[in-house]
Order: C-alpha cells, then structure tokens, then sequence
C-alpha cells in the first residue's frame, strides 16, 4: 500500500477485532473519527466474515509518509504488532522535493487566487523563505507573467539575505 496509514488501521484493527470476535461499540472510540472506523469494521465483520486475515495475508508492505502515520508503525513495530514490512518516506529527500519545491509550484498560485480573490496579473509579489520552498515560490510567479521579487537566505544567512528579482 502506498501511504496506507488509514489502509493500515484498519487491516489491524479489523484483524484484532476478528481474532476478538467482536467490535468495540462506537460509542466507546475516543475520537469522531475512530467511531466511524469502529462502524464500518462492524458492518465489515457481519458482511465479510474472515476479511482482514485475508487482507493481513496478502499485503507486502506500506510506505508512509505523514508523521503520525509514521511514530504509529514505529510503536507497532516496537510492540511487536506490526502485521507486514513498512517503509518511512516521511525523511526521504524526494518527498521533501516533491512537497517543498514542486508542490509549493503547484499550490501557491491557486492558494493566493483564493485567499485573496484578487487577479494577480502584474502585481508584485514578494515571497520571503529559503530552501526549496524559496526557490520554488517565486519560480512559479514568474512562470504565471506575473513580476515577482523574492527574498532567499541560507539558514546561516538568514540576517543577511540576498534579494533576487525577476520580472516577466
């Protein structure tokens, strides 16, 4: 499964729930979401007796990549629970890339269109950051023919920061 956090919740749960013959009332979740987990192992269980062995079984692996998702295996894994191999992509370089440099490219823009509910054509936009999420922001300003100036520092830089302009 692939960021199977949610997947991997359930394929545990429902099989604890199996081996125990019976789920936990809703009522007694300690959260809105664990109580909707809770019912639909129940109706799963009715409808589907058997259902997660079969699913705990056949599952090879999960990749995780939020951090909850991620100290939750970790604890699983302690204690000896976890059902199949997982892999941490929460430290990986890629996603971190793929979060901080090409989806900020992709969210910026639409996030600013509606925040703000402003065209954004020909104004300025001035984007302070550093890393990744500095190099990508005013890129896709740019990008969009719109003039943008950016202020970018280094971590040790930071007091000292070199400014960069670029206009479409």
């Amino acid at each position: 499964m692939d960021d199977g956090g949610d997947a991997t919740l359930l394929i545990h749960k429902g099989l604890e729930f199996e081996k125990a013959g019976q789920v936990p009332a809703p009522e007694t979740a300690e959260s809105e979401e664990f109580a909707i987990v809770l019912k639909l192992l129940a109706r799963l269980q009715k409808q589907q007796p058997g259902r997660w062995a079969r699913v705990a079984a056949e599952c090879r692996g999960v990749s995780e990549e939020t951090t909850t998702g991620v100290h939750r295996l970790y604890d699983m894994q302690k204690a000896g629970t976890l059902l199949f191999p997982a892999i941490n992509v929460n430290d990986s370089v890629t996603k971190s890339k793929f979060d901080n440099l090409y989806g900020c490219r992709h969210s910026l823009v639409d996030g600013l269109f509606r925040a703000t509910d402003v065209m954004l054509s020909g104004k300025v936009a001035v984007v302070c950051g550093y890393g990744d999420v500095g190099k990508a922001a005013p890129s896709r300003c740019a990008a969009r023919a719109r003039a943008s100036s950016s202020r970018r520092s280094t971590r040790s830089a930071r007091c000292r920061p070199p400014w960069r302009a670029t206009r479409s």
